[in-house]
């Protein structure tokens, strides 16, 4: 049961990072600051913070900066496999989480391994 608690953890932090890791995810924790500082004018939603965060690349801190690296790596290593399992599924409400949660078991190591 403890095993199935966390997979489910795991795959839910995964949908965040196919959803290029939401307005929401980059607007607390390690870029919390730094979206304060950089990003404090640019609306939520459409992809604005992300793209402020982009821009100003060389002056994040580190831990944002290794944030946004790992996102970007759990999204490669998983961009197959939503590929396969959930390629018609519309993102949104939880979905593609669902999608790959009923697909955990097939999920290739490479994600497994990023999640």
């Amino acid at each position: 049961m403890k095993k199935k608690s966390i997979v489910f953890l795991a795959l839910a932090a995964f949908a965040f990072g196919l959803a290029q890791a939401p307005q929401v995810a980059l607007a607390k924790g390690e870029c919390k600051a730094d979206v304060e500082k950089f990003c404090k004018d640019v609306p939520h939603g459409k992809g604005g913070i992300r793209r402020c965060l982009k821009q100003n690349q060389d002056r994040l801190s580190q831990p944002c900066q290794a944030k946004l690296e790992r996102a970007k790596q759990r999204k490669l290593a998983c961009k197959a496999d939503k590929e396969k399992f959930c390629k018609d599924v519309q993102p949104g409400e939880g979905r593609i989480k669902a999608c790959m949660k009923s697909h955990e078991s097939e999920l290739s190591q490479a994600c497994r391994a990023h999640l």
